[in-house]
């Protein structure tokens, strides 16, 4: 499990992590919409999602309270828009502020504050920080293998295949895990290669032209844990790469 942090853009508490503690509440994210058989769609449809963190910051006394808080409030208002919001430390969504409260505590000297962070991210799900690639050079015309998806929710891979020692026609690639396949008829040439973004449901050549009237079936999307495929044609090369997708 990764750390438990808070950085929001140059903002961060890790330096005063010992004087913060923090709760978060997030409305639950909502899932983006598959694209469908035979239908073309050029983007996902997502939904934004909402966080609220709530706090307290305390420190040895009132001036340093206030130090504290005012370098974080200046930070945080002064971000410029959208900034990647980090509350683990492998993995960021992108988010802006929309509320910032503080509020002295009584009682404890005056040395204690509550905090309260709003923020609205463009997309429901946090996303590693690192990218996972599987490269495949299938020897045979069908070729079962299997990748693994680190994450908590479905996470929608890039794929490529490359004609990189002959030509190929069609290729497909299914998987068992989610059920559906992905069929793609094409000419493609030694050296060049069919791209799937499965996240804006785009397919290119190597070039950036649109092949999306050559592809049929569905769009393979990773599941959490183990993914098991079957890939038919003669691609040399097939490769996919993914940022594992989390709910928090």
């Amino acid at each position: 499990m990764a750390n438990w942090i808070f950085q929001y853009g140059a903002a961060s508490l890790g330096v005063i992590a010992d004087r913060v503690t923090f709760s978060q509440t997030m409305n639950a994210p909502t899932a983006i919409i598959p694209g469908q058989d035979g239908v073309s769609i050029t983007a996902p449809t997502k939904r934004e999602r909402k966080i609220s963190i709530v706090g307290r910051l305390n420190d040895a006394n009132t001036t340093a309270t206030r130090d504290a808080i005012n370098s974080l409030q200046n930070v945080l208002w002064n971000s410029g828009g959208t900034e990647k919001l980090r509350l683990h430390d492998d993995r960021h969504m992108n988010a802006y502020l929309t509320r910032f409260d503080h509020t002295w505590l009584p009682g404890v000297g005056a040395s204690a504050i509550s905090l309260r962070m709003d923020f609205i991210a463009d997309h429901p799900f946090f996303v590693n920080d690192s990218s996972f690639t599987n490269l495949e050079t299938p020897a045979v015309a069908t070729f079962s293998f299997s990748v693994v998806n680190t994450g908590s929710a479905v996470t929608p891979p890039e794929l490529k295949f490359a004609a990189a020692n002959s030509l190929f026609t069609t290729v497909a690639i299914e998987n068992l895990t989610t059920g559906g396949t992905l069929t793609i008829v094409r000419s493609t040439a030694i050296g060049d290669e069919v791209r799937v973004n499965v996240a804006s449901f785009t397919v290119t050549d190597s070039a950036g032209a649109n092949l999306i009237s050559t592809v049929t079936g569905k769009f393979p999307e990773l599941n959490p844990g183990t993914n098991s495929f079957v890939f038919t044609g003669s691609a040399s090369d097939v490769r996919l790469t993914w940022n594992p997708r989390y709910d928090q």
